[in-house]
């Protein structure tokens, strides 16, 4: 209604639009994309965003004698919110004009048409598909340690996310890029099984800021239907588009018989890694030479060469192969566990890196053939 007085808390209305700021302004070819739409009225309140892949809702703590709906610039937005005081900010719409004000602050904004936001199926609670709960903490630590080994290469499209499935209540994780894997097991209170999923590399970073932003304690409820997964707890909702495709078989490239176990500490090796690392590129490779007793780590670069050695507990062999020195640090920075397990082939092969105690999560590298 025109010329009526709304009145908001700063916070209810910042917070939630800070979280979905991710999911605007990415589409340079479709500005209204820039925008979050909000939707007021006496039944409950929420703001949506989309990239047109992704669709998030967050409900706000916000209720209106009557409807209100209106779109607006999220960025700018944002920026103006913040420079307010944490106080009631007073909206006037009049028309396609939006006054915000505050004591002697005022705002005048002009408004697109909320036609002209996308029309697109956003998520509901309810919706149709197979559902399952999975503890915050759970899903968190699912994506944190499996996302970093998922492929950047557009062209293996199945391989740019991380693959969740759910059977005889453990959810599964596996990010990989064809030359490493980081798979994350864990129990779950639920016992429905659901088909794998393929969550994009794009959304995940959402799910944690949307989906994830809240206590440990709450259920994130995952529903998985013909060609979308959502993501949704009391507060919000988020919709992304799976990547369909045959995903590896994870169980398939672990290995489960070497003979040739490497134990050590975790910081110790991963700060020798780090140390060599500043003398080069991160992505070249590294010489690793395990020994009675010792590893040896050694970098070479046009400006000269760096070496450390860690002791370890190994009694096989000699080991001599090459990594990837991104792989390792980011494996060994992942691992949740202060004692570290390396597991290694006789001849050319994966690696293995896992913890002592966290049976649950394995990496798989694949070395760097001389």
């Amino acid at each position: 209604m025109a010329n009526t007085v709304y009145s908001f808390e700063k916070n209810k209305l910042l917070k939630p639009i800070s979280q979905l700021i991710g999911l605007t302004g990415s589409r340079a070819s479709m500005p209204v994309l820039s925008n979050v739409l909000l939707e007021f009225s006496p039944e409950g309140s929420r703001v949506t965003a989309t990239d047109l892949e992704t669709c998030a809702v967050i409900n706000l703590d916000v209720t209106m004698p009557e409807p209100l709906k209106f779109m607006v610039h999220a960025r700018k937005f944002i920026d103006m919110i913040k420079e307010l005081d944490n106080e009631n900010i007073e909206f006037t719409i009049d028309g396609q004009v939006l006054d915000i004000r505050q004591k002697q602050t005022k705002y005048t904004l002009a408004l697109q048409d909320v036609g002209d936001y996308p029309d697109i199926a956003r998520p509901d609670p309810g919706h149709a598909g197979k559902k399952v709960g999975v503890r915050t903490d759970t899903l968190r630590a699912a994506l944190d340690r499996t996302e970093f080994a998922v492929s950047r290469d557009e062209t293996r499209l199945v391989l740019t996310g991380v693959c969740l499935s759910f059977n005889s209540g453990q959810l599964i994780a596996v990010g990989t890029d064809g030359f490493r894997m980081a798979c994350y097991g864990q129990a779950t209170d639920s016992a429905i099984d659901l088909p794998a999923v393929v969550v994009p590399r794009s959304a995940i970073g959402e799910v944690r800021s949307i989906i994830l932003a809240g206590a440990g304690e709450d259920i994130v409820t995952i529903t998985v239907s013909e060609k979308t997964v959502t993501f949704e707890t009391p507060g919000a909702t988020l919709m992304c588009r799976q990547i369909i495709g045959n995903y590896p078989d994870y169980k398939g490239v672990i290995p489960n018989n070497y003979d040739r176990i490497i134990t050590g500490s975790r910081e110790p090796i991963l700060k020798a890694i780090r140390k060599v690392s500043s003398i080069s590129d991160r992505n070249d490779p590294v010489r690793i030479t395990v020994s009675g007793g010792t590893v040896e780590v050694l970098m070479e670069s046009d400006i000269g060469k760096a070496r450390e050695k860690v002791s370890v507990a190994y009694d096989g062999p000699e080991l001599k192969t090459n990594m990837n020195i991104r792989f390792l640090l980011d494996a060994l920075g992942k691992i949740p566990d202060d004692e570290v397990i390396i597991e290694a082939p006789v001849d050319y092969g994966a690696y293995v890196l896992k913890g002592l105690n966290a049976t649950d999560y394995v990496n798989i590298i694949m070395p760097i053939r001389a």
